[in-house]
């Protein structure tokens, strides 16, 4: 005991230097970029995001954007430039990294757990709420229709009952999606049926903080399907809340 005593006092005495540009409080994320494997980007408890050249191993740079701790960074799987961020201030922002700047805010219902792009549909990005909630984002959708509003989500649906901790994609089963939860809960969804080709889809544009309220109904215009490796952010949309939801197809306790 007295052995392992010292050993920690030891350790504990040991003064850590870290380099410049580090975070300054706890790392809750990390995302490699899938073309530029020298890349990594984090996000921290200390409000900021970074990206890290793992060649030089230096900070390359720092965002500011978010208000509070950034609890999910991730690069989107085919354009290298794109990162998505998630934050407790209940935001997620879609950052161009050659410019440095943010394209796109979106407003979450609770505090974010988890994200995960589509790999099947990669314009869609799922996120997982601390209330139960996951709200899907469309990143071709960069405004709103109401002056001064960020961009409505593409849908929102209760998952879960209590906090959903996870979601998964199958790579091989277009539309599969499981999500776990605190409620002791994992879950099948078949999302596909997002994925719709129909030019005339009704949708709702509806506020993030009461979507039990319909305010406008209208359709939409667009006619362009996401192929993976033919993904475009340049195609800008308004921002609408569509009543198709996921189908929940399974239940494991």
């Amino acid at each position: 005991m007295d052995e392992e005593d010292n050993w920690e006092d030891e350790d504990d005495d040991e003064e850590v230097i870290y380099r410049d540009g580090s975070h300054t409080d706890a790392i809750l994320s990390l995302s490699w970029n899938h073309e530029y494997r020298q890349l990594l980007a984090s996000g921290s408890a200390d409000h900021t995001v970074k990206i890290w050249d793992m060649t030089t191993r230096k900070c390359s740079h720092t965002f500011t954007h978010h208000h509070d701790k950034v609890q999910c960074v991730l690069f989107h799987p085919n354009e290298p430039y794109i990162l998505a961020t998630g934050s407790f201030d209940q935001t997620v922002s879609i950052i161009d990294c050659r410019s440095g700047q943010v394209v796109t805010v979106y407003n979450l219902p609770s505090e974010i757990e988890s994200m995960q792009w589509d790999p099947h549909y990669l314009f869609h990005l799922y996120c997982s709420c601390e209330n139960g909630e996951i709200v899907v984002f469309d990143m071709r959708i960069t405004s709103s229709t109401t002056a001064g509003m960020n961009p409505l989500p593409l849908c929102i649906f209760k998952a879960h009952d209590k906090t959903c901790t996870s979601i998964s994609f199958s790579s091989a089963i277009d539309g599969y999606m499981a999500t776990a939860s605190v409620d002791k809960t994992v879950r099948i969804w078949d999302c596909q049926h997002l994925h719709t080709e129909n030019n005339n889809i009704e949708v709702e544009v509806v506020p993030i903080s009461n979507t039990t309220n319909t305010t406008t109904s209208k359709k939409s215009n667009s006619n362009s399907k996401a192929k993976k490796g033919k993904n475009s952010t340049s195609s800008a949309s308004t921002s609408t809340l569509s009543s198709i939801k996921p189908k929940l197809i399974a239940e494991k306790r």
